[in-house]
């Protein structure tokens, strides 16, 4: 039995200079017989996109439909190469690469993971995964041509419910389905492009033994996911989610972590600027009784910070 780690990023954040939490999260989980680890920068050939500042470049067939649909069949492939019955899958994303993840896990889940040989069946098993109302037919599919692969943990930073950001893709569901064991979301507080509502998990409809915390941090879509100089407040986000997974198994190599300091007083940046001022503003709507990151309350808590955001709830909760 070994741990089968995927790490998707997304929006062109490969590794670089400005890594995101994804990355990160591949370079820290250890490498050998007992966990391998995937990475897949989700960067296409050609197209446009728009970088966190509002910037247009060129970017890849990640601002198409296809590009997106081909991160998801590429990890499908790596996982039906190298998963054996009993191995644990670990999923981890943030941004399209979120996105990204949780259409796999619904894949498999629809599906099935195809053998080994049926590669040439990835493609179809994808449109039928993509298809609604077909599930007579996608049992049949999964019957004749499918194998079990339960996701252990899910991993993800602040799900986008983006038709910019996911290429006028959405979700099929927004519920964790039952063979994922552990789903845990890191969220933003402080996003507001427009374009930017956050893709939640519904809590009210989970099935016997899974585990799932959804958890709000202060700053902006990247301040959650990392890409930017200033980690403080990604880095908070970074360790959060490698604590969770790691109690359930993943291992990582604590030594380096450690490396990564978390400041919850850090820079909070803002990204609604540039081409996003022109797409429009809306602050995230955020539950009754959300869990929220003590590091929140304790930025809140220094007056210089002058942190107070509008869109907390009367009613929330700090997870321990």
């Amino acid at each position: 039995m070994k741990n089968i780690v995927i790490c998707c990023d997304g929006t062109g954040n490969e590794f670089g200079s400005n890594n995101t939490n994804v990355v990160l999260t591949y370079m820290l989980a250890r490498k050998g017989d007992a966990q391998v680890a995937y990475y897949d920068p989700g960067v296409g050939t050609g197209g446009w996109d728009y970088e966190e500042d509002g910037t247009l470049r060129a970017k890849g067939d990640q601002a198409t439909g296809h590009g997106l649909q081909k991160n998801v069949e590429d990890a499908y492939r790596y996982l039906m190469a190298c998963y054996q019955p009993g191995d644990q899958v670990f999923l981890f994303g943030f941004s399209r690469g979120a996105f990204t993840v949780r259409s796999l896990a619904g894949m498999l889940h629809k599906c099935g993971l195809l053998r080994r040989d049926a590669g040439n069946l990835v493609e179809y098993a994808a449109k039928v995964y993509n298809t609604e109302g077909n599930d007579a037919l996608a049992a049949e599919f999964r019957k004749a041509f499918g194998r079990d692969c339960p996701v252990h943990f899910v991993g993800v930073w602040d799900t986008v419910e983006s038709l910019v950001m996911n290429a006028g893709k959405r979700f099929h569901d927004a519920t964790l389905n039952a063979e994922v064991t552990h789903g845990y979301h890191a969220l933003a507080i402080d996003e507001r492009r427009r374009d930017f509502p956050p893709s939640l998990w519904d809590e009210t409809a989970l099935h016997p033994g899974q585990t799932v915390e959804q958890v709000w941090f202060a700053g902006v879509h990247s301040d959650v996911g990392g890409w930017y100089d200033e980690r403080g407040l990604s880095n908070i986000a970074l360790h959060w989610m490698l604590d969770k997974a790691q109690d359930c198994g993943l291992e990582v190599d604590r030594q380096e972590l450690a490396k990564h300091r978390q400041d919850p007083h850090d820079k909070a940046h803002e990204s609604y600027t540039g081409f996003w001022r022109v797409r429009g503003e809306k602050r995230r709507t955020i539950p009754e009784g959300a869990k929220i990151h003590a590091s929140v309350q304790e930025r809140m808590n220094r007056a210089a910070n002058d942190y107070r955001p509008s869109n907390l709830p009367e009613r929330t909760t700090v997870p321990s």
